[in-house]
């Protein structure tokens, strides 16, 4: 009688674990759709025997295929980056630039917005050498800071009537390689997004914002150099008046272009 126990307790034992991991497999898709615990249960008692019980027990094929730790992520259809003669969005293609346009805020020499809207327009090929600058940036603990790229040339005729010093901005009539959107205003910032330290501020028309100017501590001409050798590496030219001004060395085969950002 004992022994008929013992063995009741452990057919019991051994269907529990056999339904544990068959919800398992059920969860994998590979459990035996066979399977009937009722059916096994009921051939048990106190009187049955152990072979019968053990008899009733059903193989299960056990599925070989491991369950993943993490869930499969789906695939998702590659976004279209939107492009208009030329033109995209700079963070549609790279999201690690860091976006200051200055002329959508108030925050510029005319001390008015001149922008609707404070995304960065680039042309397409300009954006692709400033993305391979940025990651060589990026190796040395820095990224770009953008204040300006492409500009509309009706913005161009705002810029140039409030400048009081002309040689700082391209006369609309001959247009901006802004305009083009193969032109950007830039600087670095640190990992922590701290801009370094420059011999001048942005849009600050002295002679402080010139190539030549070295009456600053050496820090801020090193950052300065810094910036425009890797740059220059890349594919863009300097200008003699400005620190942040970059031209694409392509860009003169762009066309002058008035597009709204509301396009984008």
């Amino acid at each position: 009688m004992i022994k008929r126990r013992f063995c009741l307790f452990l057919s019991i034992l051994i269907i529990f674990f056999i339904s544990y991991d068959n919800a398992l497999l059920i969860e994998n898709g590979s459990a035996n759709d066979n399977i009937n615990v009722a059916a096994i249960t009921s051939t048990m008692s106190v009187s049955a025997k152990p072979s019968a019980i053990l008899a009733a027990i059903p193989t299960i094929a056990i599925s070989k295929t491991p369950i993943p730790n993490t869930p499969t992520p789906s695939t998702k259809t590659k976004e279209k980056i939107k492009e208009v003669k030329g033109l995209v969005e700079l963070l549609k293609l790279d999201n690690t630039f860091v976006i200051d346009i200055k002329y959508a805020t108030k925050d510029n020499f005319t001390k008015k917005i001149i922008y609707p809207s404070a995304k960065c327009i680039i042309n397409k090929n300009t954006a692709a050498k400033l993305i391979k600058a940025n990651n060589e940036f990026k190796k040395m603990g820095y990224r770009i800071k953008i204040y300006d790229a492409y500009r509309p040339h009706s913005a161009q005729k705002v810029l140039w009537d409030a400048a009081s010093d002309k040689s700082f901005v391209a006369d609309p009539k001959k247009g901006s390689n802004h305009n083009r959107g193969a032109a950007v205003d830039v600087t670095l910032v640190d990992k922590y997004g701290k801009e370094v330290r420059m011999p001048s501020g942005y849009d600050e028309f002295t002679k402080r914002a010139k190539l030549d100017y070295k009456d600053c501590p050496k820090e801020q001409i090193n950052n300065r150099e810094l910036l425009g050798r890797v740059m220059v590496k890349y594919g863009f030219k300097r200008i003699r008046s400005e620190w942040w001004h970059f031209d694409d060395s392509d860009a003169k085969k762009y066309q002058v272009l008035d597009i709204s950002f509301s396009n984008f």
